[in-house]
């Protein structure tokens, strides 16, 4: 990434997107304590205003922590998630001191397109609750989460769904449905504009997209989502049993 002073964004805010990707992908880690104003600003070229900005900035964000006399450092942990599970990614993080939230972009009924009616095995056009929500970690946003709901399935459902609650545990306690196997889909995209919008990130950064459909215990499709997560903010771990054929790679024509 390099600055251009020609460009309409501030350098400040190019700096900030800068650093911000340098601590994404662990050029500086979290604890650790930052360049001084004077090193920053020889590294990149610009001033120690500049530089004085851009860590203000980061620090309102959240991902710096300024100490009296000690120097700023670094507060931002990449999340791991397990891949293998059932869990939606707002429920599993092998961090548990993060605060995560929802908030409720969209919910509306629409008709199920070819693709979701396959997933869940019910008659094209046969209406769904689609709700799109922003999840958030520490108050920051990760992760655009769509999922559908079949209306025979869960009667009433539209209006209990709201923000900052857990759909699973809704599924599970209200309805009584057990999971009994998931199909995840892993694949990486490029953000769009409202994407980048809502997840702080630049249009054109890469995105891990995973559609996932989660089966009851007599083999019914009872859930259908897909989310998308900056590519830098996470890490996917997989496990694997020796002999077990759980991963397969499919090359898109």
């Amino acid at each position: 990434m390099v600055l251009v002073e020609t460009s309409s964004r501030p350098l400040y805010e190019q700096l900030k997107l800068i650093v911000l990707h340098d601590i994404e992908v662990g050029v500086y880690k979290h604890g650790q304590r930052l360049p001084s104003e004077m090193e920053l600003s020889a590294r990149y070229q610009v001033s120690r205003i500049t530089v004085r900005r851009t860590i203000s900035e980061l620090a309102k964000d959240g991902y710096l922590i300024s100490q009296q006399g000690k120097g700023t450092f670094v507060n931002y942990i990449k999340g791991e998630y397990k891949y293998l599970s059932f869990d939606s990614i707002s429920d599993n993080t092998t961090n548990p001191d993060l605060k995560r939230t929802n908030r409720i972009l969209s919910k509306d009924i629409v008709p199920a397109n070819g693709t979701v009616s396959g997933y869940l095995r019910i008659e094209p056009e046969a209406k769904l609750i689609r709700l799109k929500r922003l999840m958030f970690e520490n108050d920051k946003p990760y992760m655009i989460d769509t999922a559908f709901f079949r209306l025979d399935l869960y009667p009433g459902i539209y209006d209990l769904l709201a923000d900052n609650i857990s759909t699973f545990a809704l599924i599970q306690s209200r309805y009584g449905i057990s999971f009994a196997k998931a199909e995840k889909a892993l694949s990486v995209v490029r953000a769009g504009l409202e994407e980048a919008e809502y997840l702080g990130c630049v249009p054109g950064d890469p995105l891990f997209s995973t559609s996932k459909i989660i089966y009851g215990e007599d083999g019914t499709p009872v859930h259908y989502s897909h989310y998308l997560v900056h590519g830098d903010r996470c890490i996917y771990t997989l496990t694997v049993d020796a002999g077990a054929d759980d991963i397969q790679i499919h090359y898109k024509d």
